[in-house]
């Protein structure tokens, strides 16, 4: 079976006080770490005395290597974690060849996660110069990514960005982009959705939750119903669709959360099928009599866990090389609906045709996450889900609007 994120909790996190406890959680993430080994300044090459002294231990925790590629995680025990201290050490992994992901602790309070980020910088050259003067040579330098984790009181951000280095890839190359992305997430999300730029972050987080909507007694009930048929669906649904072809996916979860929802789907195409065509028109429920005319957005189904930036040879195997970003990029411009979902079951975006951006703005709720949330915030967070997925959400009435500097979500203000 092919491996799955791991389901991380805080108490995972809150157990991270030690050398073994950092290795054995890594391993629990599915890094090999049974090749750990200790390190010295000297046998890394540092050799600046500053950085040397605030070094107070170096290991090795877990490496993983294939093809002749490599990835490893380094622990950095340090007298202080500084900005110059981190942005020197990810400089002394500049020139090895290989990925790191490095992990930075002064007391195991706070530990920072820090991917190495390499860049090929290409010096520019004057016109007048290129006749007379050789190209100067590229050079390659580092920027490191970091994620700080509070052990103790870790946010549900942190949470979910960690949960994203699980080690699910077939090579050390893909797990680098694997984190990449997860860092990316870290940038623009929140606790309890993913929004990158296709609506006000001021909205989401202030404006919505005073809105008439948000606590109306009528939608609270129909959302308490669908929230129930949500979570009962959703119980153990790793091993149910895990590895399972996205026709079983499609007849098992998707079309049954589409009625829930409030969605009628019309299929459009096979799930094997590699035709630039959405997997369904989705369209509300109406009368039997009334034969509805558009769709009121279109939806891209995947199998459980797929890449939904990119290929994904791993997961699914009758539609790998497709890139899911891409194909709703197409579908949108086609103008056969202003909205569309992208989904892989655990996570469900939203792109606009009246976005900024079509590939790169969307709205994006970690469904498989929401339902698991403690009951302390599970209502709260499921309203973020509720709102923009269900059908009412995409009746025409509202319009984005583009004088906030984002699309907004004035659409969820009607009476639905």
């Amino acid at each position: 079976m092919l491996p799955q994120d791991y389901d991380l909790s805080r108490e995972d996190v809150q157990l991270l006080a030690s050398r073994d406890a950092l290795a054995a959680f890594f391993a629990k993430l599915g890094y090999d770490t049974n090749v750990r080994l200790v390190q010295n300044v000297n046998a890394m090459g540092i050799t600046g005395e500053t950085l040397r002294a605030s070094i107070k231990h170096i290991e090795r925790l877990a490496n993983r290597e294939a093809l002749g590629l490599l990835f490893e995680v380094y622990l950095f025990e340090l007298k202080s974690v500084t900005v110059a201290v981190t942005q020197a050490i990810a400089r002394g992994f500049r020139d090895r060849s290989g990925d790191y992901l490095l992990v930075l602790t002064s007391d195991y309070q706070e530990l920072d996660f820090v991917l190495v980020q390499r860049y090929i910088n290409i010096p520019s050259q004057e016109a007048s110069d290129a006749s007379i003067l050789p190209s100067k040579p590229p050079t390659v330098s580092v920027q490191p990514r970091i994620l700080t984790l509070n052990r103790l009181k870790p946010e549900q951000v942190a949470l979910r960005v960690l949960r994203r280095f699980s080690y699910t890839e077939a090579y050390p190359f893909q797990q680098y982009d694997k984190l990449l992305s997860a860092y990316e997430v870290a940038e623009w999300s929140e606790p309890f959705f993913n929004n990158r730029a296709l609506f006000s972050d001021y909205y989401l987080t202030k404006r919505l939750p005073e809105e008439s909507l948000w606590n109306d007694r009528n939608e609270a009930t129909t959302m308490t119903a669908a929230f129930k048929q949500l979570r009962q669906l959703y119980a153990d649904v790793r091993e149910t669709f895990q590895n399972q072809p996205e026709s079983v996916i499609r007849t098992t979860l998707f079309e049954l959360v589409f009625t829930t929802l409030g969605f009628a789907a019309r299929p459009v195409k096979a799930s094997s099928s590699s035709e630039l065509q959405p997997d369904y028109q989705l369209y509300a429920r109406v009368e039997a009599s009334s034969t509805p005319t558009e769709p009121l957005a279109l939806c891209l189904t995947y199998t459980w866990g797929r890449n939904l930036d990119g290929r994904d040879d791993q997961r699914d195997s009758e539609t790998s090389e497709e890139n899911p970003g891409a194909v709703v990029v197409t579908l949108l411009d086609e103008g056969q609906a202003d909205w569309a979902i992208v989904t892989n079951g655990k996570i469900w975006r939203l792109y606009s045709a009246k976005a900024h951006s079509r590939a790169t703005n969307y709205y994006e709720i970690d469904l498989e996450e929401t339902l698991a949330l403690p009951a302390a915030n599970l209502e709260y967070a499921f309203r973020y889900f509720w709102l923009f997925f269900r059908a009412a959400a995409f009746i025409p009435g509202f319009q984005p609007d583009p004088h906030k500097g984002a699309t907004t979500c004035r659409r969820v203000r009607r009476k639905m």
